[in-house]
């Protein structure tokens, strides 16, 4: 067994593997690779040669993923969360339509930290509108 860190960038990964072609690349002609995703973590299970080579193939992604999606944590006083996220969710939507980005406001009132996710462009232009 082998586990894959990949906490910064998991939430990307789980969405391009866990219905995509790139996890079909992990596991081609890997049949005796098993690879679960969870929160933090993607685990690879099998013989050694084939853990190897999925996880070979997994870095290879998480490298080239990197490269291309930025993330921002910021701190929004959490009694305007209501504004950034818009009525009925329309200035998230427009966030996410207009920049191609993400932005994971908590839902507890206590925690003022946004997490922005996205292509660099797009997360430096939602961290200057908020």
């Amino acid at each position: 067994m082998f586990i894959v860190d990949c906490t910064s960038i998991c939430s990307e990964i789980r969405l391009i593997c866990k219905k995509g072609a790139n996890s079909k690349y992990i596991t081609q002609d890997l049949s005796k690779a098993q690879v679960d995703f969870t929160d933090k973590r993607i685990k690879v299970e099998g013989p050694s040669e084939v853990v190897y080579e999925a996880c070979k193939r997994l870095r290879e992604m998480i490298y080239n993923l990197r490269k291309q999606v930025s993330y921002e944590e910021i701190k929004v006083n959490p009694a305007i969360h209501r504004h950034v996220i818009g009525k009925n969710g329309s200035n998230i939507k427009r966030f996410k339509e207009d920049t191609i980005t993400i932005v994971n406001i908590p839902s507890d009132n206590e925690n003022d930290v946004v997490r922005i996710e996205g292509a660099p462009d797009g997360v430096a232009q939602v961290k200057k509108l908020l």
